[in-house]
């Protein structure tokens, strides 16, 4: 019939105690490991892979450059991210593999930080 239209939804109205599929809440970091690596003119491991990891930080106290690669085997001319001395880096939340640094010289530290569930 011309002129009539069926009823369109609308918005649905939730009461409290009400549960939403698709509705999730964070996984908090409950666990940290704070620890130091050598820095090193070869590749060493400044993270081993960990599936539970939820988050890390990377602080480059070393007095040279540090190249941080996210998976193994980081070089001056393959890595994720150059890091100046006194730089700091966040992981993706979504990366729990290895990752890998070398310095231009081996002079400090690596300062990590890792958090898991």
């Amino acid at each position: 019939m011309l002129g009539t239209s069926s009823p369109k939804p609308g918005p649905t109205s939730i009461g409290v105690g009400t549960s939403i599929i698709g509705v999730t809440t964070p996984i908090k970091a409950g666990t940290q490991s704070v620890y130091a690596v050598l820095s090193s003119i070869t590749s060493v491991s400044v993270m081993n892979a960990n599936t539970a990891r939820l988050g890390g930080t990377v602080y480059n106290s070393a007095g040279t450059t540090l190249y941080l690669r996210l998976g193994v085997g980081a070089t001056t001319s393959v890595f994720t991210v150059q890091m100046n001395q006194n730089a700091y880096f966040e992981l993706p939340a979504v990366y729990t593999g290895v990752v890998s640094g070398i310095t231009a010289s081996n002079a400090g530290i690596i300062n990590v930080t890792e958090l898991s569930a």
